[in-house]
């Protein structure tokens, strides 16, 4: 069964002079560069509000952002609605302000703003990974985007699904990789050219289109030197009409794009995790079918039980395999796999059954020649399978069953109880057995006769071996 494409648009704005307040936004939806968990809905709208804007989306993104919704909404895709948090400063002043003034604001704005949008887009694509990015802009906005897109690595660019921009200061009619709309000809760039340039939008999928409208002196530079300080009237007409539009637009297309035939891997079966004796812990999983495609490579990523959300796709691998030698001691972890090609990636496996990295704890024995008298020690051993940074602890008791060839507590020797400690680094610790001489002839079970301490409730970092119920052996070795 064909499944619908992942979605991510990205909507960002820079207002024109006078204050445009958009609908009213929960905080819970924003981003301010903190990582926030996302719901993966078949489309994340994010939302980057322009200058001056209260917090929240702008009314010109909030239109697109309804045309894009109105397009979908017969088609069963569902949306998730978030937005960037930025300074968004320069409402009064903005670029041409800045070189007028000697002042900085919105430079440090915009710039804050494609840190952040750079890092979401980033954070995004990994932690959906099926799933599509259409970046829009208005204004300051348009900047940012044009700019984290730029910023962004292939990997990143190549789940664009789409851009959708109005009123770019960095638009170059015709080599900025974006399909021009609007009534603005073909003279000159925006103002931003002023002050620098911008990379071109490349390596995208599905629509790019760059709205600007005659007499918006933020997308074209006026020819008239002395209009540098007014943003034209044009530039707050996006939001009646063509922001909705675009919106609608985009969504024609992306139905488009969902609609054709799927070429990429199946989904891997869930992994499964192993752990040696020394806590390294090895995620394996079967090879799914790759349908024509060429794999480039698996993704992994891991879930500690207990926290907030997994890790990023931080593992690389190129087989079906991966060893991790440094996951944290007694910690519970979840795996997911995604097979990636040159095109398609495959959709993210189920998660793993639980998976705790121990190293092995074994007790040992030693034995010690009894004497006719007095007393004498012997040191019971356990022992780590390897060294690790950190203590371990394990509570151990002597034991007298009774029987033929074992020793007797208070006879042979001294009961004892209480925590052995083995510090980092090091890999064996003893209990100190008090043996007690003497002159009667005992008969050995092996060797001599046995002492049994039992070690129990060891430090969740190892696992405690208990194939002979945990007991470590002192034999008391007979000379009478």
């Amino acid at each position: 069964m064909r499944t619908f494409l992942k979605l991510i648009v990205v909507v960002t704005v820079l207002a024109p002079t006078a204050l445009i307040v958009g609908p009213p936004n929960a905080s819970a939806n924003t981003y301010d560069g903190h990582s926030r968990a996302l719901d993966c809905e078949d489309v994340v709208f994010i939302g980057v509000r322009g200058s001056g804007e209260d917090p929240g989306h702008g009314l010109t993104v909030w239109r697109s952002y309804e045309g894009l919704e109105r397009g979908l909404r017969e088609t069963g895709i569902s949306i998730e609605n978030r937005w960037l948090e930025y300074p968004a400063w320069g409402a009064t002043s903005g670029i041409a302000g800045d070189l007028l003034n000697g002042t900085t604001n919105f430079q440090e704005s915009y710039s804050l703003g494609v840190i952040r949008l750079h890092r979401y887009l980033r954070e995004t694509s990994e932690n959906c990974p099926a799933s599509w990015i259409v970046v829009s802009g208005y204004s300051q906005g348009a900047l940012v985007v044009r700019q984290a897109l730029a910023a962004s690595q292939a990997d990143v660019r190549s789940r664009v699904g789409g851009v959708l921009v109005f009123g770019d200061p960095a638009r170059v009619r015709g080599s900025d990789g974006l399909e021009d709309r609007g009534t603005a000809g073909p003279g000159l760039p925006g103002i931003y050219s002023v002050v620098g340039t911008v990379g071109a939008v490349s390596g995208t999928n599905g629509l790019a289109l760059s709205w600007c409208e005659q007499g918006d002196f933020v997308c074209e530079i006026p020819d008239d030197i002395r209009d540098l300080g007014s943003v034209g009237v044009a530039h707050s007409s996006y939001q009646l009409g063509a922001a909705n539009g675009g919106g609608r637009e985009v969504a024609a297309a992306l139905v488009e794009l969902a609609s054709e035939p799927e070429s990429r891997p199946d989904t891997p079966s869930a992994p499964t995790c192993s752990v040696a004796p020394d806590g390294q812990a090895t995620v394996s999983w079967t090879e799914p079918a790759l349908n024509g495609t060429m794999l480039t490579h698996y993704n992994i990523r891991r879930w500690e039980v207990g926290a907030a959300s997994p890790t990023g796709w931080s593992e690389v691998v190129a087989t079906p395999s991966h060893t991790y030698p440094t996951l944290a001691l007694g910690v519970a972890h979840r795996f997911q796999i995604q097979a990636m090609t040159a095109g398609l990636s495959s959709h993210p496996s189920d998660w793993s059954e639980p998976c705790t990295p121990q190293v092995a704890l074994t007790p040992g024995g030693a034995g010690v020649t009894e004497g006719d008298g007095g007393r004498i020690t012997v040191q019971v051993p356990i022992s780590l399978a390897g060294p690790i940074d950190e203590d371990v602890t394990v509570s151990f008791e002597t034991l007298d069953p009774g029987g033929a060839g074992l020793a007797t507590e208070g006879v042979d020797f001294e009961a004892r109880s209480g925590t052995l400690t083995i510090p980092a680094g090091d890999t064996t610790g003893y209990v100190t057995l008090t043996v007690l001489g003497d002159t009667v002839k005992e008969e050995p079970l092996l060797w001599g006769e046995w002492a049994f301490v039992r070690f129990y409730n060891a430090s969740p970092n190892t696992d405690l071996d208990l194939s002979f119920w945990g007991l470590g052996i002192g034999v008391i070795i007979d000379d009478d």
